[in-house]
């Protein structure tokens, strides 16, 4: 899932910092956050996760919707299984 794209329409507040590379993702209503190790490629908290590891290409940032999923607590529509 494109973090950047879908942040602003499920109150995701996407934070990341260039020099020690993690991205932080939190859903404001809910407090529920994640810390993505993107130089490791890593969830941490979520080895479930670790099959769909996140991907930082030309600026922009893909989470697997699981992840997305389980900060907001609601299923994505028109996921199928655990897709980027």
């Amino acid at each position: 899932m494109p973090v950047a794209e879908i942040s602003r329409y499920l109150d995701l507040q996407p934070r990341y910092f260039r020099e020690e590379n993690p991205l932080y993702i939190e859903h404001v209503p809910s407090s529920r956050s994640a810390r993505i190790d993107l130089k490791l490629g890593i969830y941490e908290g979520y080895p479930e996760l670790s099959a769909q590891p996140p991907v930082q290409h030309e600026g922009d940032f893909f989470v697997s919707s699981s992840l997305i999923e389980s900060l907001t607590g609601g299923k994505l529509a028109g996921t199928q299984g655990d897709r980027r």
